[in-house]
């Protein structure tokens, strides 16, 4: 959530999310022991969840089976990495957009342009699917 709240100024629509929090999101005020053990053991086994939140998250996820909402995998070693490792459930924003046309919550055009959207606001180039001419 802190996250989201630091993004905001400078991506508004993620007020957004906030004013949803409660349908989506779960804040877990702290943590059971079984997840503090197992947050320790992920950060200390996987080096790229070592800093914020990561080791955490994940670690609250897989005690309590929930999926995990990632875009971080940094070379392979972020929490999408980590995830498919442990037997974590992760959907990335592709697959947010996917379920949300499936359901019509949006278009397939919609998806696609938010996507094009997340991709020249984060700076990036994705990687296009081959398309005949």
């Amino acid at each position: 959530m802190e996250e989201i709240e630091a993004g905001c100024p400078k991506y508004p629509e993620l007020s957004e999310l906030l004013a949803a929090k409660d349908v989506w999101l779960k804040v877990v005020q702290e943590l059971e022991p079984e997840e503090e053990l197992e947050r320790q053991r992920l950060q200390n086994q996987y080096t790229g969840i070592r800093k914020g939140a990561d080791a955490t998250v994940l670690a609250v996820a897989k005690v309590r089976k929930w999926t995990v909402l990632t875009d971080d995998d940094r070379k392979g070693k972020g929490m999408v990495a980590v995830a498919g490792r442990e037997g974590i459930r992760v959907l990335r924003s592709k697959d947010l957009l996917r379920l949300a046309a499936q359901k019509r919550l949006i278009s397939r055009q919609q998806a696609e342009q938010i996507k094009r959207d997340i991709a020249f606001k984060a700076r990036y180039t994705p990687i296009l699917e081959d398309t005949d001419p």
